[in-house]
């Protein structure tokens, strides 16, 4: 038994890399969770904003799926410099991440509710981070963004921190 489970720790290890995405592809989810529906395009968890600066702001939102993302920014500084018109955009294209760690555990696989359909309740049992910094924006402003994820549109605006001084 040993010897077996040896062999076989080996061969994980050394197959891995041999099965591993290729750089800069998000894997896919190890297994499909019984129970759980199947991925469905659009968002998971809805854009939101991390990290303000006076220059700069990070948005982040999660998919089920591994289709990237976009991100449209408009506002002062971006493209023609004067806040308005259609040159005045700015787009940047996600590379989802895989978050192993939110997929379900057994319990909540094998959870049941009286007058439910076992696993009715659930999502997808994948879940991809998209995170995009925009740089570049000027201080006190205010910007308008679209984020499209699978056809699903999220519009939202944000203010830049004003400068240090």
């Amino acid at each position: 038994m040993k010897k077996s489970l040896s062999a076989a720790l080996a061969l994980a290890v050394l197959a891995g890399p041999l099965l591993a995405a290729p750089a800069g592809a998000a894997p896919a989810p190890a297994s499909t969770a019984i129970g759980a529906r199947d991925a469905q395009p659009g968002f998971r968890v809805l854009p939101y904003l991390q990290n303000p600066k006076s220059d700069t702001m990070t948005i982040s939102w999660i998919s089920e799926t591994a289709d990237p993302g976009t991100l449209t920014v408009t506002g002062p500084g971006i493209g023609n410099g004067k806040g308005r018109g259609s040159g005045n955009q700015l787009k940047l294209v996600s590379v989802p991440e895989y978050l192993p760690l939110m997929e379900y555990t057994q319990k909540e696989l094998d959870q049941s509710i009286a007058g439910l359909v076992k696993g009715s309740w659930l999502k997808a049992n994948s879940n991809y981070k998209h995170t995009l910094t925009v740089t570049g924006l000027k201080a006190s402003k205010d910007y308008n963004y679209t984020v499209n994820q699978g056809g699903k549109l999220h519009e939202a605006s944000f203010s830049t921190a004003p400068d240090a001084d």
